[in-house]
């Protein structure tokens, strides 16, 4: 279990040092977190993506004050997508009996 967790984050850290959350639709979502900050409205409705995401990224970009608010918003999301990870494990210990269909199921995440 620790071992799948040290490779997911060591996968998802070389994409956020490469730029991996640079995909096809950054530009959209660069822009919406601009609006994000600039908007006085707490309902921002972007597309179809959930606002959350947009209200992060403008308060990391408040907080921190720097041009690379957003491989630090990935960087949070590496991080909560490991708790997830590790949640998902221990929901699945009470619910998969077989130790190998447990680490199978982990492995396909």
């Amino acid at each position: 279990m620790v071992g799948i967790l040290i490779v997911s984050l060591l996968v998802q850290g070389n994409a956020l040092l490469h730029h991996g959350y640079m995909g096809q639709d950054y530009a959209q979502h660069s822009n919406s977190i601009l609006h994000a900050m600039q908007t006085s409205y707490w309902w921002l409705f972007e597309a179809s993506n959930p606002p959350l995401l947009y209200w992060l990224g403008a308060f990391i970009h408040h907080v921190t004050l720097s041009a690379n608010y957003e491989a630090v918003l990935s960087l949070i999301l590496v991080i909560l997508n490991l708790f997830a990870l590790y949640a998902w494990f221990k929901l699945s210990q009470s619910m998969i009996r077989s130790p190998l269909i447990r680490i199978g199921a982990l492995l396909t995440l």
